[in-house]
């Protein structure tokens, strides 16, 4: 009796991990607490990707229609996230990138873009009032250069004042954490 209990149980837990985004979201929120997740920028000179971006012509919309370019923020730094309402990684990350825009908001040298990259504007902007999310929240309005983002969900960038690309991640992260913080603020300087 306890062996069947205990295959149901299971069962139960891989069909939620499979079919709950939120679940899953909740799963992987833990095992971003535990640290092992936490991003660190890499030194420019171990930079593979390092490409200037801002001469292209990138540009990204918002909930109130306005168009912000990469290349009007050259001479700050921009941080980055592409993610989707339906992605459970981007949603596990999501409450610490939050944290990681409130200690810099006031911060005139950094620029935070959540660019939700399904399309879904009154979803996403539902689930921000919900999760009472203040990020800046951002949709593609040009094409995007694979340097940039190829795909993969979520994916974080940093591009330094000079519109270099000094950090690019593809998945899950820890991002509100000492060592990020510490290096954002050293490219903000």
């Amino acid at each position: 009796m306890k062996k069947n209990i205990g295959s149901i149980l299971f069962l139960v837990v891989i069909f939620l991990l499979l079919f709950v985004p939120s679940f899953k979201a909740l799963v992987i929120k833990g095992f971003l607490a535990t640290g092992l997740f936490n991003s660190k920028i890499q030194p420019k000179t171990e930079q593979v990707h390092i490409i200037n971006t801002v001469n292209g012509n990138v540009t990204f919309l918002n909930n109130q229609n306005q168009t912000i370019s990469l290349s009007s923020l050259k001479g700050k730094v921009v941080f980055i996230n592409f993610w989707a309402t339906w992605c459970a990684p981007c949603l596990a990350e999501m409450p610490n990138l939050n944290e990681l825009y409130h200690q810099f908001k006031d911060n005139t040298h950094i620029v935070f873009i959540t660019v939700e990259m399904d399309g879904n504007k009154e979803g996403a902007q539902k689930l921000f009032a919900t999760k009472q999310w203040n990020l800046p929240l951002y949709y593609p309005q040009s094409s995007l250069p694979e340097q940039l983002y190829t795909g993969s969900l979520p994916t974080t960038v940093v591009i330094d004042k000079t519109g270099n690309i000094v950090f690019k991640k593809e998945g899950f992260a820890q991002y509100h954490n000492a060592t990020f913080i510490q290096q954002l603020n050293e490219l903000a300087r």
